[in-house]
C-alpha cells in the first residue's frame, strides 16, 4: 500500500460572513480517503481547542463576531493523517460608544471592517428634544463651544457612524449617545422677574428659577447697601422641569424653583433687594425690586387713557381728511358736468324722405346730382381793412349762398323730373370737393387787399395755406 510523504489537504468555503449569516467551510483530501475529520479553532490565548463537529464541513447556522478566527481540519483514516488550516472573518455594525473630555465628546466606533464615516452630531435636551446639529471632526471628535454660561451645553450628544455593514434591523447608520450635564455655578434664568408687585399691608409670595448643578444649598436675601433684611421671609427649594430660551431654540431643562413668602409689608419695603444663592461651586446673585402694585394700577389706567385719547384723535383726523378729499372730488365733478352741458356739437341728422317734395324716379330716369354746398358764390368784403367784419360778411354770404342753392337746386329736380312716377329711391356717395371754391375766394380776397394798398403779391401769396383747407364733405344722394 502506498503511503503519501505529504497529503494533500484542503478547506474550501467563505472566509468572509456577515454577522447573523450561516458559515459554512468544507475539508477534503486529493492524496487519500479519510474517514475521520476533526475541528478545532484558535483561541485568543494561542490554543487550540476541539469543536464538536466531525464532519467534512464546518456549518454556523448564525455566525456570531466570536467565530472570527483561525480554523484546522485534520482529515486521517487508519493508516495515515493530514491537517488545513483557514482564517474566517465575522463583518458586524459598529458599535459606538460617546465618552465626555473635559471641552469634547468622542465618539468610541468598534466594527469589522474598521473603516468608518462619521456624520453630523445630534444635540439633544435631557428630555429628547432636538436642539441642534453640530460638525465633528473625521476621527468622531465634537469639540464643545465655549460660552458664558456652561449648562447650556448640556443635554444628550449622539453620534452616527457607519462602516457599510447592516444591522440586524437593516440599519446601515449606526449611533451612541451620552447625557451630558457639565458642573459650575449656579444660574438664574431669564424666567425671573426683575420687578415684582406686591401690594400694602399684605403678604408678597416671590417666585426664582435657577439652574444648578448641583443642587442649590443656600440662599440668602437682604436689601441693597443693608447689611439684613428687616422683613422676615421663609424659602422654599423644589427641583422642576424649566424652559430655557436659547439662542438656538428654546427647550427644557432640570432646574430649581425657589419660592419666598414674606411678611406684612409695610412702605420701607417696596425696595431693591439682592438675592444671593449658592452650591458647592460657586454662589451668584440677582437684584430685582417689589413696587406697590396699586402705583402700577395708577400707570396702567393713565396709559388707557393716553391710548384711547390718541385712538379718537386719530379717527377725528381721518375724518376731516377723508371729508376734505370727498368735497373737493364732489366740486371738480360738478365743474367737469357743467363744461360738458356747455359743450355743444353739430350734427347733421338723417332727413326722412317724407320731407323732400318730390316723387320717386323710375330706374331709367335715375341720375346723380352733385350739390356744392360751401363757397359756390364769390364774396367780396366791403370793408377789406377789418379782418373780423370780413369774416361775418363772408359767413353771411355763404349762408345765403347755401339756403339760394339749395332752394334753386330743388326747383330744378323738380321740374326736371316732374309727375313722373319713380319705382325706386335709393342713395349712393357723391364727393362734393371745396377746395376749388375755396382756392377762388381765396385768391380774390387776397388780390383785392393787395390792389387797394398796391402791394405787389407773388403767385405763392395767393396760394391758400394747405394745413387750413377745409375737410372734404359728401352728400349721399341718389334720385
Amino acid at each position: 500500500m502506498f503511503i503519501p510523504d505529504d497529503p494533500i489537504i484542503q478547506i474550501h468555503g467563505e472566509t468572509a460572513v456577515i454577522e447573523g449569516d450561516i458559515l459554512n467551510i468544507t475539508c477534503f483530501s486529493q492524496a487519500f480517503v479519510p474517514s475521520t475529520f476533526l475541528w478545532y479553532n484558535l483561541s485568543q490565548h494561542g490554543h487550540w481547542y476541539s469543536i464538536n463537529e466531525t464532519g467534512d464541513s464546518l456549518i454556523i447556522e448564525s455566525a456570531d463576531r466570536k467565530n472570527s478566527g483561525k480554523y484546522k481540519c485534520l482529515a486521517k483514516n487508519d493508516v495515515i493523517s493530514g491537517s488545513a488550516e483557514i482564517s474566517v472573518t465575522i463583518q458586524y455594525p459598529p458599535d459606538i460608544q460617546v465618552i465626555n473630555r473635559s471641552d469634547s465628546v468622542d465618539c468610541i466606533v468598534r466594527g469589522v471592517p474598521n473603516v468608518y464615516t462619521f456624520y453630523k452630531w445630534n444635540h439633544q435636551s435631557e428630555y429628547g428634544e432636538h436642539i441642534r446639529f453640530l460638525d465633528g471632526f473625521a476621527n468622531g471628535t465634537l469639540t464643545l463651544d465655549n460660552t458664558e454660561y456652561p449648562y447650556m451645553r448640556n443635554g444628550i450628544y449622539t453620534c452616527t457612524a457607519s462602516n457599510g455593514i447592516r444591522d440586524s434591523n437593516g440599519d446601515l447608520k449606526q449611533t451612541g449617545s451620552h447625557l451630558i450635564k457639565i458642573p459650575g455655578k449656579p444660574v438664574f434664568l431669564n424666567t425671573s422677574y426683575q420687578t415684582n408687585l406686591c401690594s400694602l399691608k399684605r403678604n408678597c409670595e416671590l417666585t426664582f428659577y435657577v439652574y444648578s448643578n448641583p443642587s442649590v444649598d443656600r440662599v440668602e436675601l437682604k436689601r441693597l447697601n443693608e447689611q439684613e433684611n428687616k422683613n422676615r421671609v421663609q424659602f422654599k427649594i423644589t427641583s422642576e422641569k424649566q424652559m430655557l430660551p436659547t439662542c438656538w431654540k428654546t427647550f427644557h431643562i432640570t432646574g430649581y424653583k425657589i419660592e419666598i413668602t414674606s411678611g406684612i409689608l409695610e412702605e420701607y419695603d417696596f425696595t431693591t433687594y439682592e438675592l444671593k444663592i449658592w452650591n458647592l461651586y460657586d454662589s451668584t446673585s440677582f437684584n430685582f425690586s417689589i413696587v406697590p402694585v396699586e402705583d402700577i394700577q395708577k400707570s396702567i389706567k393713565l396709559k388707557m387713557y393716553l391710548a384711547i385719547f390718541i385712538t379718537l384723535s386719530s379717527v377725528f383726523f381721518l375724518y376731516i381728511v377723508t371729508s376734505h378729499i370727498w368735497f373737493y372730488r364732489r366740486s371738480k365733478q360738478s365743474s367737469l358736468d357743467d363744461d360738458n352741458q356747455t359743450e355743444s356739437n353739430d350734427e347733421i341728422g338723417i332727413i326722412p324722405s317724407e320731407i323732400i317734395n318730390f316723387h320717386p324716379l323710375s330706374e331709367q330716369q335715375q341720375r346723380i346730382v352733385r350739390i356744392d354746398v360751401e363757397h359756390e358764390s364769390t364774396i367780396v368784403a366791403e370793408d377789406r381793412n377789418d379782418s373780423s367784419d370780413l369774416s361775418s360778411n363772408h359767413s353771411s354770404i355763404h349762408e345765403s349762398s347755401n339756403n339760394n342753392q339749395y332752394l334753386s337746386s330743388n326747383d330744378a329736380i323738380q321740374q326736371d323730373l316732374g309727375e313722373t312716377e319713380t319705382d325706386s329711391l335709393s342713395w349712393q356717395d357723391v364727393e362734393v370737393d371745396q377746395k376749388h371754391e375755396y382756392q377762388n375766394l381765396y385768391q380774390s380776397i387776397m388780390q383785392e387787399m393787395a390792389d387797394s394798398s398796391s402791394i405787389h403779391l407773388t403767385e405763392s401769396d395767393v396760394q391758400p395755406p394747405e394745413n387750413k383747407l377745409p375737410k372734404r364733405r359728401y352728400i349721399n344722394l341718389q334720385i
